[in-house]
């Protein structure tokens, strides 16, 4: 048990005492590196991290709010599933939920976030999100990556594999990627019916939960690109979406920084946000 609060103190510390030295890149690494060395050695683990990265969060909501609340604040995913991994982290969702609906708040880390003495403030900016800023985003996400051109939030196209004796080059829902695939589009939807994942095609990049034809053939179609490719769109002056090997990347030009989400994590994010209600009650109170 001592072991545990000494944990725990050692891991919280830091939250009064911020660290905002200089560092180039190379001492940034070597200092994120021993930090990891250092809390394996302490016998913290990956549910140590979360617990902590919770408790933060947490606090940038007291620290922010302006009236009396009630909210819950859990971490959604790290993309890390060791230790050895947290170091390379870059961006941290939290579901929030209040009796009045849910939002996404994201922690974004710069390299060296995590020390011997836990997470480095100075390196850590939070942003919350609404569903509907949140579906800006993924629209933006869309219109990056998308393989005809996309402008209407509520009406994104949605496609169904087409064969070459079926396709109609004058018929302008015929549609080809960039490496020749042809597809027709059977009909459009609002962001918010879109899924990142869904099990009954691998190969799809993004499925829609309630599918035009009603057979679930239908997804949205990325363009294919390399590695090292990117796509782009502007949210606005400050931040630019990425579509990159399937990842939701922020790029924020003020802090000079690219964050990628998983589309595990957006998956997630994004259900929560449209699909799921809150299953926090508003509290009465009795009056005395």
């Amino acid at each position: 048990m001592k072991k545990l609060i000494i944990i725990f103190l050692t891991l919280t510390t830091l939250h009064n005492s911020m660290v905002a030295q200089s560092k180039s890149n190379a001492g940034v690494a070597a200092a994120a590196a021993t930090a990891v060395v250092g809390l394996v050695a302490l016998g913290v683990t990956i549910d140590n991290i979360n617990e902590m990265l919770e408790l933060q969060a947490t606090q940038h909501i007291l620290e922010n709010q302006t009236t009396d609340s009630h909210f819950s604040c859990k971490i959604i995913s790290t993309d890390a599933s060791k230790l050895s991994d947290m170091s390379n982290v870059s961006i941290v969702p939290f579901l929030v939920e209040r009796p009045s609906g849910k939002s996404v708040l994201i922690m974004f880390v710069s390299k060296g976030w995590l020390t011997d003495y836990g997470i480095d403030l100075a390196l850590v900016q939070f942003q919350e999100y609404s569903p509907q800023d949140w579906n800006q985003l993924v629209f933006h996400y869309f219109k990056a990556g998308s393989i005809v051109p996309i402008n209407d939030i509520s009406a994104i196209p949605c496609f169904i594999s087409c064969s070459k004796s079926e396709f109609d080059p004058n018929n302008p829902d015929h549609v080809q990627d960039a490496k020749g695939s042809m597809f027709k589009i059977t009909g459009r939807l609002d962001i918010s019916k879109f899924s990142f994942k869904d099990s009954k095609n691998d190969q799809a990049d993004a499925y829609y939960k309630f599918p035009v034809t009603g057979n679930f053939l239908d997804y949205f179609v990325f363009e294919r690109i390399g590695n090292d490719e990117y796509l782009t769109s502007q949210l606005n002056d400050e931040i630019v979406i990425v579509y990159n090997e399937k990842s939701l990347g922020i790029y924020n030009r003020r802090l000079k920084r690219l964050s990628q989400l998983s589309t595990t994590a957006c998956d997630v994010i994004h259900d929560e946000l449209n699909s799921q209600s809150s299953s926090l009650v508003q509290l009465t109170r009795e009056k005395r």
